[in-house]
């Protein structure tokens, strides 16, 4: 799979099981402010070929 990320020119990430379960010690509130911050974050810095295909998933297009 990670040869294929590479070839296709994507990424992956790993969570330890540490990290998830800080992220579960959070409240719903807290997670979704998380969620919400990361997502401005990505749309702050994608290009806007990604914003568009994005975009197209999430009308199910």
């Amino acid at each position: 799979m990670v040869d294929l990320l590479k070839k296709l020119g994507g990424f992956s990430y790993h969570y330890t099981g540490d990290q998830i379960r800080e992220f579960q010690k959070l409240s719903y509130a807290q997670r979704l402010e998380w969620v919400i911050k990361t997502n401005n974050f990505l749309q702050k810095f994608m290009p806007l070929e990604s914003k568009l295909t994005w975009e197209k998933l999430r009308r199910g297009e």
